[in-house]
């Protein structure tokens, strides 16, 4: 074997081996890429979760202001219908009579839940907000 025939095998190898480590730098970018969209439509989701759960206090709010006592707890409220939200968001009530030195105070104690998806799969979401409502 001639000394050119030496020098193309060795170039040969030298452009498999960087060819190689192209490949290999490009499929770990793409990866990369892939995790960090992933972990903004995940975020975008939580942050849908959780303006549903902060609408099913204020439904609750307004709820209870128009009858003056808590709704039917629990309650189902579609997340599509509150326009926020591909999901459900359960919302509960709770009310406690106090005496405050002979005035009664009436204290709402509320939550939302916010779900998106099933629980042990990758893109489910839920956020819950509890709130008090004091009288």
């Amino acid at each position: 074997m001639n000394n050119t025939a030496r020098q193309h095998g060795l170039i040969l190898a030298s452009m498999l081996l960087l060819l190689s480590l192209l490949a290999t730098l490009a499929i770990g970018v793409l990866w990369s890429l892939r995790a960090a969209e992933s972990g903004a439509s995940l975020a975008r989701l939580s942050a849908q979760a959780f303006y549903a759960a902060d609408s099913g206090i204020q439904w609750l709010r307004f709820d209870i202001a128009q009858r003056r006592d808590c709704p039917p707890s629990p309650q189902l409220l579609d997340g599509t219908e509150l326009g926020l939200f591909d999901g459900s968001v359960t919302v509960y009530c709770r009310l406690d009579t106090h005496d405050d030195g002979g005035t009664p105070v009436r204290v709402y104690y509320l939550r939302a839940d916010a779900e998106r998806g099933a629980r042990n799969h990758a893109d489910a979401v839920s956020r819950r907000i509890d709130a008090l409502l004091v009288e």
